[in-house]
């Protein structure tokens, strides 16, 4: 907020932007004055009237100073806003955003997904591992003395088999 040093320091060479448009304001008025184009009986009326412009421009101008400064802080909010969100939109997707790993609510849910979709891939190779077994039993049952057909009901088969549901099932 604006501060009446701001319009004047109360001083002639001060600093506020009243005080500078006076300094101004007394030097073209001391040369018009100097050239005969200001007479000393209206020397006063025209002090007078640079002094009201001077003081009204000076408290326009802090305001508008003020405006600027405030739509600024609004800019650089809302740029931050912006970027929080553009951040917690990529965290959605990749695992490091802005040079940081993912954490928080965005990190737990991602690792939760993560866990998720193994779990459902080793249910699948362990359903498929159930539905081998499951077959070869049932051959087996049938005839236990001979190897069942198809081939893949082989020892060494089923063997490689189980293996590669194992292998794909902890990946």
């Amino acid at each position: 907020m604006a501060d009446v040093t701001d319009i004047t320091t109360g001083t002639l060479n001060g600093t506020g932007y009243f005080d500078k448009f006076m300094t101004a304001m007394n030097v073209q008025i001391d040369s018009q004055f100097s050239a005969g184009r200001i007479q000393s009986k209206d020397a006063a009326t025209v002090y007078l009237g640079a002094l009201q412009i001077a003081l009204t421009e000076a408290i326009k101008y802090v305001s508008v100073v003020e405006q600027v400064a405030a739509s600024q802080a609004k800019t650089t909010s809302q740029t931050d806003l912006f970027n929080q969100q553009s951040f917690s939109e990529q965290a959605k997707i990749v695992d490091v955003v802005n040079g940081h790993t993912v954490a928080g609510e965005i990190g737990a849910k991602k690792a939760v997904q993560q866990a998720q979709a193994k779990g459902y891939s080793q249910d699948a190779v362990a359903k498929a591992s159930k539905v081998i077994l499951d077959g070869w039993s049932i051959a087996k049952a049938q005839s236990p003395t001979t190897v069942p057909n198809p081939a893949y009901f082989e020892s060494a088969t089923m063997n490689t088999l189980l293996a590669d549901l194992k292998v794909k099932a902890n990946s």
